[in-house]
């Protein structure tokens, strides 16, 4: 990490992680309806979700419900089509089927 200052504000510098580590089960899984997510779950985590729009692209990983949406198309991760960062340094990378119905997932660690 570098200190960049120039007559500028403060800021750091930090070069991205070249190498990711990506551990996966490589299984096509299927996605869930938003009848299969808890109540509770929907209410915490989902309540700027509707019925209407968000019936399906639900998905469980490790006890933790996501929503196809929330994943970003950024490319970070090699083979995956969308990443979810839970930190700075790890975070979930999903790949989907041709036909949009299943997806695979998996781990990703700097």
């Amino acid at each position: 990490m570098k200190a960049i200052t120039d007559d500028k504000p403060f800021i750091y510098q930090h070069d991205a992680p070249k190498k990711v580590k990506v551990i996966t089960d490589s299984k096509w899984k299927s996605f869930i309806y938003r009848y299969d997510v808890p109540k509770k779950v929907l209410e915490d985590d989902f309540d700027w979700t509707n019925e209407e729009d968000y019936n399906d692209g639900f998905l469980k990983y490790r006890n933790i419900y996501y929503h196809l949406s929330e994943f970003l198309r950024n490319g970070m991760v090699d083979g995956y089509d969308g990443y979810f960062g839970h930190s700075f340094f790890s975070g979930v990378a999903i790949k989907i089927s041709d036909d949009g119905e299943t997806y695979k997932i998996a781990t990703v660690t700097s």
